[in-house]
């Protein structure tokens, strides 16, 4: 018996330690996962506290540096900066609305104004206007703003007449896709380096250099013209320009060049050979008023869809050679003043033109007047209704 109730006790100890030995095997396994789990738990929160302070302490700013003209206070910074998301920084201090109403930047008393710094805290996507009508900024600094999201330059520093350097160095124009009007009537600019510029996506450089008379060169081998639309007015009255070479433009998709190049009156060489027209339709005053210009080799131009060519070459008083063989006009309708006030040119082969649709002739030819050599020998004149002074002085 004895022995009996020992086995049992024996067997009952086994049990309890076996049930005992298995609760805390549970236990353990649990509190391994408790604590791998606050281990979980603390590095979410770690990770969410970093992006807060990321957000705070070490925001990117986009910043942009103006130098003023002269000593005096300058109290106001025209532009308009209502495509801004978010604040405005002056010499890193935040400006208060009233400071900053989207279309000026007053500048508080006491802010040193020999070289001030705005910054931006968010990305932009459009520049319109952003710099247009600055008044006594000499040098503006681009090298430190984000552009990486921006799509519209258009008028960015548009009469901005007082304006003599601008720094765009490292600046990214991947996306933009209209550059129109620029660096229009920035009059004092004298000198541009484009170099960073991407233009891939530009549609239009409508004026985008026009009216800036001190302008004396431009180097454009970087840029991309493979989507470009539309050139009216690109150099309109770049009057101190005395060479311009855009052999890397090819021009596929080119609709309209009206006044590209009016006015550039000291212009002595100009290099458009790899032009592409074949979408143009209106060229109306493209190479007006070239006066020093003496060659144009127009051989690659073809001319297919051109409507408008009034005013072309008038008062390119200089020019003696013109190469143009493969020029096609089946489309043309307006041709009035065409070659007017080419004083130099003696020799004018137009054989190859159709001007069957032409209804404009009138000054086409007006003071050529040393021309001996002029080949018409196929042109239409069945819808001409305007020839006045047509040979006027040839």
């Amino acid at each position: 018996m004895k022995w009996l109730l020992k086995n049992e006790n024996e067997n009952s100890n086994k049990k309890y330690i076996k049930e005992n030995h298995s609760k805390n095997k549970i236990l353990k396994n649990n509190l391994r996962v408790v604590n791998f789990n606050n281990k979980k738990l603390s590095l979410i929160h770690f990770v969410l506290i970093f992006l807060v302070l990321k957000q705070v302490l070490f925001v990117q700013f986009s910043e942009i540096s103006l130098i003023i003209q002269g000593t005096g206070q300058q109290n106001i910074i025209n532009g308009d900066f209502s495509s801004c998301p978010d604040e405005i920084y002056l010499n890193s201090n935040p400006l208060s609305f009233t400071q900053s109403n989207c279309k000026k930047i007053n500048i508080p008393e006491g802010t040193d104004t020999s070289t001030i710094k705005l910054a931006f805290n968010s990305k932009f996507t459009n520049l319109n206007r952003m710099f247009a009508e600055l008044q006594n900024i000499i040098e503006v600094d681009f090298s430190k703003f984000d552009c990486s999201e921006v799509t519209d330059m258009s008028s960015m520093f548009y009469k901005s007449t007082s304006i003599t350097s601008i720094n765009l160095a490292n600046i990214n124009t991947s996306l933009v896709t209209t550059m129109e009007s620029m660096f229009q009537e920035c009059y004092y600019l004298s000198f541009l380096d484009l170099s960073n510029l991407n233009t891939k996506k530009v549609k239009k450089f409508t004026g985008m250099f026009s009216f800036c008379y001190n302008l004396t060169s431009l180097d454009l081998s970087s840029f991309n013209s493979e989507n470009l639309e539309n050139a009216d007015f690109m150099f309109k009255l770049c009057k101190s320009l005395t060479s311009l070479d855009l052999s890397n433009f090819y021009t596929p998709k080119l609709i309209s060049m009206n006044y590209m190049f009016e006015s550039c009156i000291s212009l002595t060489f100009l290099d458009i050979s790899n032009f592409n027209i074949s979408n143009v339709s209106s060229m109306n005053h493209s190479f007006f008023d070239l006066e020093k210009l003496e060659s144009l080799d127009l051989s690659n131009f073809s001319s297919n869809k051109v409507k408008y060519m009034g005013f072309l070459f008038f008062k390119c008083y200089k020019l003696k050679y013109l190469y143009f063989v493969n020029f096609k006009t089946n489309y043309s309708t307006y041709m009035e003043s065409m070659f007017a006030h080419c004083f130099s040119l003696t020799s004018l082969d137009l054989s190859s033109f159709d001007t069957s649709g032409v209804t404009n002739m009138g000054w086409m030819f007006c003071n050529c007047t040393k021309i001996t050599m002029l080949n018409l020998s196929n042109f239409n004149t069945s819808s001409l209704t305007k020839v006045e002074y047509m040979f006027q002085n040839t």
